[in-house]
């Protein structure tokens, strides 16, 4: 019975796993209001970008550390915007404003972006006749979509003047 009394209290290791991951949760849970398919999928497609475009750089001989520093820093910005329409959703639903949800456009604009820079990143590669037409075809239209959408959201008078 005792072995099995201390196999169910957690050592000094468990603990602090146990407090690490509560931590992210709670972090995670504070700036993207939980985990979702559309932040997963964004983050596949944001490591594929890195991975394809340092491959990409490597083989025409432009890969530098700053440049893979600089990557680096536009996928953690990528991120940073995200939590920021979280966080701008939150407020606008505390005034009562819910009929449009920021961070889900956020999320999509940015997941088509992604993926149509994997698409330039196999062209700089060598290996665009890979890419199906339909692909290319299919990132056009849904970034058309996006923008129509955030027109229609924000007013194209906005996005005319540079701001959104």
């Amino acid at each position: 019975m005792q072995q099995f009394i201390d196999f169910l209290i957690p050592d000094r290791l468990d603990r602090v796993l146990f407090v690490f991951g509560a931590g992210v949760g709670a972090a995670v849970d504070f700036l993207y209001g939980g985990w979702s398919a559309g932040l997963t999928w964004l983050g596949c497609l944001a490591l594929a970008d890195f991975v394809t475009g340092s491959i990409a750089a490597w083989q025409g001989h432009a890969w530098s550390s700053d440049a893979g520093a600089t990557g680096v820093r536009r996928k953690v910005v990528l991120w940073v915007f995200v939590a920021i329409a979280h966080g701008i959703d939150v407020t606008l639903a505390e005034a009562g404003f819910t009929a449009l949800s920021f961070m889900s456009i956020t999320v999509i604009a940015l997941t088509v972006t992604e993926a149509g820079s994997i698409v330039e990143n196999i062209d700089r590669m060598g290996n665009g006749k890979f890419v199906p037409p339909v692909i290319r075809r299919g990132l056009k239209a849904a970034q058309r979509v996006v923008d129509e959408k955030v027109d229609k959201s924000f007013g194209e008078e906005e996005k005319k003047d540079g701001q959104a």
